[in-house]
């Protein structure tokens, strides 16, 4: 049989809607026909949302009396959808109108992949309902009347409410009937549901935020996506006592569940101003900026890590005057330049620097200022800095522009410390035993020292609060004076009981190395730092945050410097011998 071929399409509000034929059999090769559609007319359709899986093109549909060939999972899904007739008496018979990107877009066709990623956004906002298939039935999945009932339960569902209503009385403290917690086997089934691979699909965010209704389906199992993903956004209202908070923060570790990712999903629909109960109003949208959605993305998953900067141009409310645009011929390096350039014009740049953190032996090779945003590099859960991360720095005051050749950054800062010494590293996960290796190697590289620079008298404060940042385990800085006698205890025995609270301190400024300077203070800077690396800070940052930076220079003028971005450091009571206003500033050049 011949191998279909897509026709052009005409102009640049048009898409095609596959058109396909119900079966009742659900064995029977698809079958239908690919029409071509105006946006501009408001074609009645529904979008198809999926999970891709592996590439192999190895099922084959019939377009017009042509084969066309698709994935596995495409082809799974199809077949559900033309079976929903049976149990769904309010479609209409005859052929099944649907959009779904695998087979409506021609994926070989570069220029036209490119024209439709950039009307995606559209083709979701003006679908009927999008219908996201998580998969077939296993694990218990075709049995989810547990699901439906704890939706009910918890949340005193009443379509006629908001969601946001609803929300507030929850955080207001209003008391609801506790969850049940009999049911183990529904727990189960559920972390098995919100384990399936679509839930950390990146695409699906646009999927599930844009469309005006959205309907989750497992097999023969339907129920509406609001009413599915209000029992996960209230998840992060309650505490742990919750079984479902135990669902999700503590799923089986061979099914991993990404609890950012699966409040994200939902957090975003509600920031469009769509909402998540059905029949109720809409919200006010608020701002989304491609910041925001590169930084708190890196969980989900994509194919072709390009796509973790195009998904997000339509989403984005930050874009519309940019010259960015979902182009396929671009390599990834490209890609990611033009974003973090971007992202510098739009006074992001120091925010930019604070999330490159990277846990590796080596920073990496390319431009070290760009984060990596597609989660290829392992990051640390913990930053030295972290409570300041997403917060965007005024551009007026922190001077940021990329060079001439659009490779390099130029930062107005100061080196205001040089790294004499460093320590073994701490990583994340490591056990408290471990930590007490960490500490007794930094008793020994301070074995030496009388005093502080900044005058701190016992000398051992100045040592526990570098050690962790001078932060507490919940984020208060600077950490309480009875950091002190825990530390203590915490030497002393690295299980008691109130110790922990240090090592938690510790584990809380992520993958670190203790560190002394030539000007004798003692600190923190990332695992892959060295002795020579220099301590810089950045002028106009509010925060006063230092950072650690390798230099190289290629002559003899240590003027041509240029500099490898490390990541956060920390330098104990600095602020206190130098005078952030009266620093001297220079164009520091960032590769």
């Amino acid at each position: 049989m011949a191998p279909y071929q897509y026709p052009p399409l005409e102009n640049a509000t048009h898409f095609r809607i596959l058109y396909i034929d119900p079966s009742e059999d659900y064995e029977k090769q698809l079958s239908g026909s690919l029409v071509h559609a105006d946006l501009s007319d408001e074609p009645v359709f529904d979008a198809l949302s999926y999970y891709w899986g592996a590439p192999d093109l190895s099922r084959r549909i019939l377009i017009d009396g042509c084969e066309l060939a698709i994935t596995v999972n495409l082809d799974l899904a199809l077949k559900r959808m033309r079976r929903r007739q049976e149990y769904c008496p309010h479609l209409r018979t005859g052929p099944i109108p649907i959009w779904a990107d695998g087979i409506c877009v021609n994926q070989k066709n570069i220029p036209e992949r490119n024209h439709q990623v950039r009307l995606m956004s559209q083709i979701y906002s003006n679908c009927r309902e999008c219908l996201i298939h998580l998969g077939e039935e296993a694990d218990g999945s075709g049995d989810m009347g547990f699901i439906e009932k704890t939706v009910c339960d918890y949340n005193r569902w009443d379509p006629r409410r908001n969601l946001a209503q609803s929300l507030t009385e929850s955080i207001a403290g209003i008391t609801r009937e506790p969850l049940s917690q009999e049911d183990e086997d529904g727990w189960t089934r559920f972390r098995h549901l919100l384990s399936r691979p679509w839930f950390r699909r990146l695409w699906v965010i646009q999927e599930f935020a844009l469309p005006q209704q959205v309907r989750m389906i497992c097999g023969a199992w339907e129920m509406a996506g609001g009413r599915f993903f209000t029992l996960i956004l209230t998840t992060f209202t309650r505490n742990a006592s919750s079984p479902l908070w135990t669902v999700v923060y503590f799923a089986a570790a061979e099914r991993p569940i990404e609890p950012v990712a699966l409040d994200f999903l939902a957090s975003t629909r509600m920031r469009l101003g769509r909402s998540l109960a059905p029949l109720s109003k809409d919200m006010s949208p608020r701002p989304l900026p491609l910041f925001n959605l590169l930084s708190e993305t890196r969980a989900f998953e994509a194919t072709d890590p390009r796509d973790h900067f195009f998904a997000f141009l339509s989403l984005a409310t930050d874009t519309k005057d940019s010259k960015l645009v979902a182009d396929y011929s671009k390599t990834l390096e490209e890609v990611e330049l033009e974003f973090a350039r971007q992202l510098v014009d739009d006074g992001y740049g120091l925010a930019m620097l604070r999330l490159v953190n990277y846990e590796r032996e080596s920073p990496r090779t390319y431009l070290s200022w760009i984060p990596d945003w597609t989660g290829r590099f392992p990051q640390p859960d913990g930053r030295i800095w972290r409570d300041h991360s997403h917060k965007q720095p005024d551009p007026k005051t922190v001077c940021m522009a990329t060079s001439t050749d659009e490779r390099t950054l130029l930062v107005q800062g100061c080196h205001i410390e040089v790294v004499k010494t460093v320590g073994m590293p701490i990583s994340d996960d490591l056990h408290s035993l471990g930590s007490m290796e960490w500490l007794n190697e930094i008793e020994v590289m301070t074995a030496g020292f009388t005093s502080y620079p900044s005058g701190i008298d016992p000398l051992a404060e100045a040592i526990w609060r570098a050690i962790i940042a001078d932060r507490s385990y919940d984020q208060v800085r600077p950490a309480p004076e009875a950091y002190g006698s825990i530390y203590r205890k915490y030497c002393q025995s690295s299980g008691d009981k109130e110790g922990i609270f240090f090592f938690l301190a510790i584990l809380a400024a992520g993958s670190v190395r203790f560190c002394i300077t030539t000007g004798g203070f003692f600190g923190l800077v990332p695992s892959f730092a060295e002795a020579g690396d220099v301590i810089i800070t950045i002028k106009g940052d509010e925060d006063q945050a230092m950072y650690a930076v390798r230099a190289s220079v290629t002559g003899e003028n240590e003027d041509d410097a240029t500099y490898t971005w490390l990541g956060h450091a920390y330098v104990h009571d600095i602020w206190k011998v130098k005078k952030y206003e009266e620093l001297e500033w220079s164009h520091l050049r960032i590769k």
